[in-house]
């Protein structure tokens, strides 16, 4: 698994083990809810796009959008890889 934010990480000086283990943490129970709350701040992201007709505001929504997707897949692949 190496996903941007992978990357990202281990360049900023975490390295690659404490990474993974960051990211099997954020699939347990526990982080349910924060999942969640992505989750949502992806909807509403996705909604202001469709409702959206300022370009800045559509751009702002859609860097969002794709930083919220990017995240919750990285989680997703890494709890793939571990199930």
């Amino acid at each position: 698994m190496t996903s941007m934010y992978h990357r990202v990480y281990t360049d900023a000086g975490f390295s690659e083990k404490r990474t993974e283990s960051v990211l099997r943490d954020l699939n347990q129970d526990a982080f349910l809810p924060f999942i969640r709350f992505l989750e949502d701040r992806l909807a509403s992201a996705r909604e202001t796009l469709q409702n959206a007709t300022e370009t800045a505001v559509l751009y702002r929504a859609q860097g969002h959008a794709k930083e919220i997707e990017d995240i919750l897949e990285t989680i997703a692949a890494c709890r793939n890889k571990l199930g």
